[in-house]
């Protein structure tokens, strides 16, 4: 590869830069050959300002403009395709440009008495994150929370998007986050956190919104927000 890089980021033996033409590249080194293979690109143009290569398959890349992007490594689909590509899977705008990363885990064994932990985090050891900070000095997590889980609050934040979105309701999630900033796929633990300053009426709403079949009922709602804000 002959094109100059310019930010990157490791994991174990996996390696992740960001080119000149704003692409990301993964590499993975192999200790027994003492070589370096370039095994993922991405065909999309991110620009990145910082990158965080959260676990071999999974990079964070931030942006002067303070989008926040998650990228997964796609299996090839074409066996005589060279590279797998590196595609986006979730995307937010934080408002503030990130300027460092730092990742870890956190441990489980305190939450296994937990009941809201116990139903969500079977056969789960630990849980992945990545601590950041910006150039306003914010402090932010992103964390790894088990699949099931994460449908349901995705479930959860759609239908709170909407209720606050209606034209009865003052706060406005847009007009808080900034004119064409989008959410992506990210659970955005801010916005759900409006949710306790709700009445019980407009929560019943947004429960009623939901599209999942298992909804939790309002008493079990306040259990896993006030659980999920402990965790992180």
């Amino acid at each position: 590869m002959r094109i100059s890089q310019l930010g990157v980021s490791a994991h174990g033996e996996f390696l992740v830069t960001s080119d000149i033409l704003g692409q990301l590249n993964l590499f993975r080194y192999f200790r027994g050959e003492k070589s370096l293979k370039h095994i993922a690109r991405s065909h999309e143009k991110w620009n990145p300002y910082q990158l965080c290569l959260f676990n071999e398959t999974t990079i964070l890349a931030s942006t002067f403009d303070g989008d926040l992007w998650v990228c997964r490594n796609a299996p090839r689909g074409d066996a005589d395709q060279e590279r797998a590509s590196l595609l986006t899977s979730a995307h937010i705008n934080l408002n503030e440009a990130i300027t460092w990363f730092e990742t870890g885990s956190t441990p489980l064994d305190t939450w296994r008495k937990d009941p809201v932990a116990a139903r969500f985090l079977k056969n789960v050891n630990s849980l992945s994150f990545a601590l950041y900070s910006t150039v306003f000095g914010t402090v932010g997590i992103v964390t790894q929370i088990p699949q099931k889980l994460y449908e349901l609050l995705l479930d959860l934040q759609e239908s709170l998007i909407r209720l606050l979105e209606s034209p009865e309701m003052p706060f406005k999630y847009r007009d808080w986050r900034g004119e064409q900033k989008d959410l992506q796929r990210l659970i955005d633990g801010d916005l759900l956190r409006r949710l306790s300053g709700l009445s019980k009426a407009d929560i019943d709403t947004v429960l009623t919104g939901m599209t999942t079949v298992e909804k939790p009922k309002y008493e079990d709602l306040l259990d896993l927000l006030d659980w999920i804000h402990k965790l992180v």
